[in-house]
């Protein structure tokens, strides 16, 4: 064929400026068979050029035809390539490529280059490998803070509903640490229906700061069937933490309340009960509380006291 021969021999062209080196490998490949084309592809992966190297990852992006095979023969590669074509590679995977590069990509997540390794869980969760999970579950809580980050990031967002049974593994975690990162997880949004998750973290969790972690994440969830149960966490709170964390978030449940129709009425109700039954630092709080509800009745209360 005329044309290869023509893309083959600008491929051996001394000089040739990247753009006509990446026009040329797309020529010579993608005018050929998968068998063919695969291979001239990898050895320009291979070489030392960086050009070619450049090049063939942009032709890599162009094989809709032969995609499963190329993203096979790119995954291969990686365990040869140096730490930052690693990253490179890596960056080319993308959504449904978990079955082929997937094992590889999570080999790399484990340990080594810290870059590479942050690509890798960047990988894995854009391709949705779901073995990845207990790994990124693991890293959530490393001493690396970069990674550490990336991989409660990662498992936030990560693609489907499997996210949602790694991040309650992680609240049944003996590691109150693990438990705080869960629920910073949730707050996140990385379940879909995380109230009563929540809710029952702050009531029942051995840890403080699991439970103050955990009434904090409720700010922006927690709705008029919450409130009762939140009125009742900060009165008998178990510190002032606690009772500060349960007045934040019923604030915000009370400011969003103001725009529901009938809605502040009963929680001034509430707030004018609990008020008779607190004691100290917890009946100032009612009391602040009942200045944000606002209305004839709170403010009668709030001018008796």
């Amino acid at each position: 064929d005329q044309a290869v021969n023509i893309y083959d021999r600008l491929l051996h062209l001394k000089n040739a400026t990247p753009e006509i080196l990446t026009a040329a490998l797309r020529g010579a490949v993608l005018n050929r068979s998968s068998d063919q084309g695969i291979p001239i592809l990898v050895d320009r992966l291979l070489g030392d050029d960086d050009d070619a190297f450049a090049a063939a990852l942009r032709v890599s992006r162009e094989m809709d035809e032969n995609h499963a095979a190329t993203t096979a023969a790119l995954a291969g590669q990686l365990p040869k390539a140096s730490p930052a074509r690693k990253v490179r590679i890596l960056d080319v995977f993308g959504s449904g490529d978990g079955d082929i590069a997937g094992p590889a990509a999570l080999a790399l997540a484990n340990d080594g280059d810290s870059e590479v390794r942050i690509a890798a869980l960047r990988a894995v969760t854009r391709m949705n490998y779901s073995p990845a999970l207990k790994v990124l579950a693991q890293l959530a809580l490393s001493d690396d803070e970069k990674l550490a980050e990336v991989a409660k990031s990662s498992l936030a967002y990560f693609p489907g509903t499997d996210r949602n049974v790694a991040i309650e593994e992680m609240l049944k975690s003996d590691q109150a640490t693990a438990r705080r990162v869960a629920i910073a997880l949730i707050g996140q949004g990385g379940l879909d229906k995380p109230v009563a998750l929540l809710m029952k973290t702050a009531e029942t969790d051995s840890d403080e700061s699991v439970r103050v972690a955990a009434l904090e994440s409720l700010r922006d969830y927690a709705g008029i069937d919450e409130m009762p149960r939140l009125l009742d966490k900060m009165l008998k709170a178990q510190s002032p933490a606690e009772m500060h964390a349960a007045e934040s978030t019923l604030t915000a449940l009370c400011e969003r309340q103001q725009a529901m129709p009938g809605g502040i009425a009963i929680i001034v109700d509430a707030f004018c009960g609990a008020f008779k039954q607190a004691q100290g630092d917890a009946k100032l709080a009612v009391l602040r509380l009942l200045g944000v509800a606002g209305g004839p009745k709170a403010f009668d209360v709030v001018r008796a006291a």
